[in-house]
Formats: C-alpha cells, sequence, structure tokens
C-alpha cells in the first residue's frame, strides 16, 4: 500500500464502540456507522477534534464525520472499478489485537455481488493467512485494489475453521449515499484511462529517464515503440487494457511519416500551433 494511502487513515474509539476509518477530504471521514457508539464522545487518533456534523445511513452502515475545520492530513480519492473473483486487496487499519500501532492485512477476493435488500454488504474477502487474533476494530478501514479505494470494510466474521471472513461495501453504494447527501467529493468512476494519454505517459517518462527533452509526443512513442511494449507487460492496473493501447500504438507506427519525422494523428492526441506540433 502506499504510504499517502496509510497517512489517511485513523483509529476511532466511540463509547465502548471501536473501529478504523480514512479522511475522503480534508475534513470529512468514513466509516461504518456501527463504530460510533457515542456521538459526543468521539476520538480520532486519540484526540478529540470538533465535529460540525454526522451524517448517517443506517440502511448501509455508513456514516460520515464532518469535521469543524480542514485539517493538512492526507485523504484518499475513490474508485468504481468492477471487483472481480480472487482479485488481490489489502488494507490497513486498527484491529483489537494491534490496537495501538494497527496492521496492514491483505488477501483475496471470494464473492462479489449486488447488494441483497436484507444485506448491507456485496463484497466477501478471504485473508492470506489465519491467526487465533480477532479482527475485530477492522470495520471501517478502506479496501484498497491496485492503489485504489474502491469499498469500505464493514464486518469481520471468524469462521469455524478459523479463517477469517471480512465483509465490504464497494464505493457504488457509497457514491449513491454522497450524491444523496449531496457530499461534494471526487469521485473516479472511469473505468479506462484512455489509451493515447497512456501511451504520452509512458513515453514521456522514457524520456525524462534518458534525458530527452526536444522531441515530440509522437516521435518519442515510435522512437520507443519497443520499450512501451516491455513495459506494457509489466504493468498490472485494471484502470489500462492493454490490447486496446497496442492497438492505437499500431496505428500511430502505421501512420508515422519517417522520412519528414511527424505525424498526422488524431487532433485529441496533442495540440498544434500554426501547423506545428506542441512539443512535450
Amino acid at each position: 500500500m502506499k504510504e499517502f494511502l496509510r497517512k489517511a487513515i485513523v483509529k476511532i474509539d466511540s463509547g465502548d464502540k471501536k473501529g478504523t476509518g480514512f479522511f475522503i477530504s480534508k475534513n470529512i471521514i468514513l466509516t461504518g456507522l456501527h463504530v460510533i457508539g457515542n456521538e459526543n464522545n468521539i476520538s480520532i487518533n486519540d484526540k478529540s477534534l470538533e465535529i460540525l456534523e454526522i451524517i448517517k445511513d443506517e440502511i448501509r452502515d455508513i456514516v460520515l464525520i464532518v469535521l469543524k475545520e480542514n485539517l493538512k492530513v492526507s485523504y484518499m480519492e475513490l474508485y468504481d472499478f468492477d471487483i472481480k473473483h480472487e482479485d488481490k486487496w489489502e488494507t490497513f487499519g486498527y484491529p483489537g489485537y494491534l490496537r495501538r500501532d494497527g496492521d496492514y492485512l491483505k488477501g483475496s477476493v471470494s464473492s462479489f455481488s449486488e447488494i441483497r435488500e436484507e444485506e448491507y454488504y456485496n463484497i466477501v474477502l478471504k485473508l492470506d493467512k489465519t491467526s487465533n487474533f480477532s479482527c475485530e476494530g477492522l470495520s471501517g478501514a478502506p479496501l484498497v485494489i491496485d492503489d485504489c479505494v474502491v469499498g469500505m470494510i464493514i464486518k469481520e466474521i471468524s469462521s469455524a475453521i478459523g479463517v477469517e471472513i471480512i465483509r465490504s461495501i464497494s464505493m457504488k453504494y457509497i457514491f449513491d449515499f454522497l450524491k444523496k447527501k449531496e457530499i461534494d467529493i471526487k469521485i473516479n468512476d472511469e473505468k479506462e484511462k484512455n489509451c493515447k494519454e497512456f501511451l504520452v505517459e509512458i513515453a514521456d517518462n522514457i524520456k525524462k529517464v534518458q534525458g530527452l527533452e526536444d522531441i515530440t509526443a509522437v516521435d518519442n512513442i515510435i522512437s520507443h515503440k519497443e520499450l512501451i511494449e516491455k513495459r506494457l507487460e509489466k504493468i498490472n492496473d485494471r484502470r489500462i487494457n492493454k490490447n486496446d493501447v497496442l492497438i492505437e500504438l499500431e496505428k500511430i507506427a502505421n501512420n508515422y511519416n519517417f522520412n519528414q519525422h511527424y505525424l498526422e494523428p488524431p487532433k485529441d492526441l496533442f495540440a498544434s500551433r500554426n501547423g506545428c506540433l506542441t512539443r512535450l
């Protein structure tokens, strides 16, 4: 898990309840409603912060803790991606066995579905390793897949065979709640990155490493075609359709004029001024 994600996660204590939460803006913490035992007694990372408002969704077991002041904190961007069976997930939270310092946990997705009327979760997670310790206190932690926050952990259950089952709600339903309450939070529901923009992004990365400054976007893509193909093989990101990127790469290569060293590409790839390509 990236460090900036870790810094957005907080420990929550409220009355006789305990859990985890995470900042989704500079003054809003998202967590599970059942984590809040006493609205007048909430501590965040062992501190009492002034709270402006508590916004609840009792059906989905979601709550927003809105602070009076913006804090200098990291906060998480939220993503609505399709989640698949056996996707690898991770999180950081404050379970009872490591309540003071917190712990990293990871595993795989056991199942993913729509929420049924009588339930408040739609993702079932498995832990990579079992232990004799309870994960109670993990509720409200972010569900992270491919460095993207795609849900929130709601409940932990220990099975008879010692396997910890963790239940989570996906961002789709949290987004519905945020929209209904008119909470102005950035929502990332773009399924895939734009292929052309992604090619420029990779080529620009290579350019910086090699110290090449005076080169157009397309010249750069063409001159590093093989490197780009190799780099694509190693990338694991659900937002990238590798086949579409390779098709776009071939399309650019086929349209390239090697004699004049410029391309007459789709206009939306990069800007031109007075017939000249804008350089990166």
